[in-house]
């Protein structure tokens, strides 16, 4: 079975298509994919996608981000950062898996402690476009 939403939202800065899927069949997970068109380049993006300290200013539920690591660097392979959502209350911990040209995965195989695990980002870039694709298994 496969549950499909799909939402469009435009304002004057970005067009948004959000698509929800939910497939049962094969994960029991969700994923989300928003695109983004911007006036930036692609590789302006991922410079600016790939800045942890730059997801709250795009993301509304994201309050913080912390790491050993300066977030306000591109986040290299391998490397680790905390983000904060909730009012603070909860967390999680991504980790960079794949950054080359065009595309940056993090993904937070731990989640969010009774809430869901599973947890993965992709950005993938192409022209003045981001699409964001999240997924992750709710274990609540």
């Amino acid at each position: 079975m496969l549950d499909y939403f799909r939402i469009t939202m435009k304002s004057s800065f970005l067009s948004f298509t959000v698509i929800l899927v939910n497939n049962w069949i094969q994960s029991w997970g969700l994923q989300l994919t928003t695109t983004a068109k911007s006036k930036l380049s692609a590789s302006e993006l991922q410079d600016f996608c790939s800045r942890p300290s730059n997801w709250p200013k795009i993301v509304a539920s994201s309050d913080k981000v912390e790491s050993k690591d300066d977030p306000t660097m591109p986040l290299k392979l391998g490397s680790s950062v905390e983000e904060f959502f909730g009012l603070g209350l909860l967390s999680v911990t991504w980790t960079c898996e794949e950054s080359k040209p065009g595309a940056f995965v993090v993904r937070a195989p731990d989640g969010v402690t009774g809430i869901a695990n599973d947890c993965s980002m992709r950005f993938d870039f192409e022209d003045n476009q981001v699409k964001l694709t999240m997924g992750y298994n709710p274990i609540s």
